[in-house]
């Protein structure tokens, strides 16, 4: 397997060891309960003032028995573009001593001189090596981790991946179009789409190949695909073939009314023989336009439809339709720049098993929460299907370039507390414009 080196790597993955975890403390003034539940002590989610690498490695030393662990992981890190990552890291990694963090030296001199990051591109690697190690220690057995990144970054990180979860464990990278127009200023190519790399913690206990209802599939609408009902309980079917192309032995099978199939040339016979006979008596083959065909039920198939590597635009949306959701709840004004769209987040959290009964009870752990995108995506879908799902959200008050991508903008910018004021702040007004019946707790470090 190919793997990426970089100065300080070896410190780096062994940084989860000696971070300290922050100490987390609830301010119920800035929590939030909603008007819409009375029953709810508004606690189904929680938003976490702070540094990510020191809160995650909180919540992975929690005392709980079972232990803390998310259903799902999401990172959105800084890009590396240039921008976000501007000769440092906004998010505080030194280090003091042999083996604890501080506040009062750098990070890096806990490697050797000679093993010191020095590039962007090392840095950027340096600091998000540990946050990797952490996530896949907060994934349940069965869990799954979705990261954003450019094309900048992708092979890198990729790598970087399938060394901390394994090459095993990668369920797919997939490709989004974010921009709805062409960029004429390109010099080259016109980048217009991001990515988003999935990995399983551990890909054999999640997906059995002898079990469909735990593939790995998303909702689909195809009640419209299965137009007959014979009104005898079986519910919805289709007319389907009875051969394929799977090099079957072929044979004559004779119906009971003394009718004859066999599959066409070129083709094969689907099903046995003995299946045959059993659907035949099950009353589940029929005739239609001269040709034996067999009734498949909607209740039989798995639900959904596999999850594509590029979803249809109306699924992941574009990167002005995130603009545009936060904009309308901010008053029009642009208070953050490239937020991901709510149908992305969406998207992503439905990605899962039938077994799981559709992922209305998963737990989620969004480590860059920048606008909070992903919270007001799990409070849809919790008012949608009356889903339990509960998210917990980790963003830092200054500006950190990752977090739905972006930066903050508009007037004022400096001064802003971004999880007070922009992540905080959007939760709650789409809680109560949507009439959510959530609400969070708020804690700092």
């Amino acid at each position: 397997m190919a793997i990426i080196e970089f100065p300080g790597k070896a410190v780096a993955l062994e940084m989860h060891n000696t971070v300290r975890p922050a100490a987390l403390t609830r301010v119920p003034e800035l929590s939030y309960r909603s008007e819409h539940n009375a029953d709810s002590e508004g606690a189904e989610h929680r938003i976490i003032e702070g540094d990510n690498l020191p809160v995650m490695a909180a919540l992975a030393a929690m005392a709980a028995e079972p232990p803390l662990r998310f259903d799902r992981v999401y990172l959105d890190p800084p890009y590396n573009s240039g921008n976000s990552v501007r000769g440092s890291w906004v998010y505080d990694d030194t280090w003091k001593g042999p083996g604890r963090i501080s506040r009062t030296r750098p990070l890096a001199s806990a490697c050797d001189e000679h093993d010191q990051p020095q590039s962007r591109q090392d840095r950027w690697l340096f600091q998000l090596t540990p946050r990797l190690v952490l996530a896949r220690e907060l994934l349940l057995d069965t869990g799954i981790i979705f990261v954003s990144i450019a094309e900048r970054e992708l092979e890198y990180l990729a790598l970087l991946m399938s060394e901390i979860f394994g090459p095993e464990n990668r369920v797919a990278i997939m490709s989004i179009r974010s921009l709805h127009t062409v960029r004429n200023s390109s010099k080259d190519f016109s980048r217009n789409t991001e990515h988003v790399i999935c990995y399983a913690k551990n890909l054999s206990l999640l997906v059995h190949s002898e079990d469909r209802s735990t593939y790995l599939r998303v909702p689909s609408e195809k009640l419209h695909n299965y137009p007959y009902d014979d009104q005898d309980g079986k519910g919805p079917y289709r007319l389907d073939q009875l051969y394929a192309r799977n090099h079957a032995k072929p044979y004559i099978y004779r119906f009971s009314d003394g009718r004859e199939w066999q599959a066409p040339e070129g083709s094969f016979p689907r099903y046995s023989q003995h299946e045959l006979q059993r659907l035949e008596e099950a009353g589940e083959l029929t005739w239609s336009r001269g040709e034996a065909r067999v009734k498949r039920y909607l209740q039989r198939v798995a639900d959904g439809e596999p999850p594509s590597t590029f979803p249809a635009q109306h699924l992941s949306g574009y990167s002005k339709d995130g603009t545009a959701e936060l904009r309308a709840l901010f008053d029009g004004q642009r208070v953050f720049s490239q937020p991901k769209p709510l149908a992305l987040m969406r998207y992503l959290l439905q990605i899962g098993r039938p077994c799981d009964n559709s992922n209305q009870n998963q737990t989620i752990l969004d480590c860059y929460g920048g606008s909070g995108t992903t919270i007001e995506a799990v409070m849809a879908l919790n008012a949608e299907d009356s889903g339990t799902r509960r998210c917990t959200l980790i963003q830092t008050g200054a500006d950190d370039g990752g977090g739905d991508s972006g930066e903050v903008s508009g007037d004022g910018a400096a001064t802003l507390n971004i999880c007070r004021d922009i992540t905080r702040e959007r939760v709650m007004r789409a809680a109560q414009k949507h009439s959510y019946a959530s609400g969070f707790s708020y804690y700092t470090t």
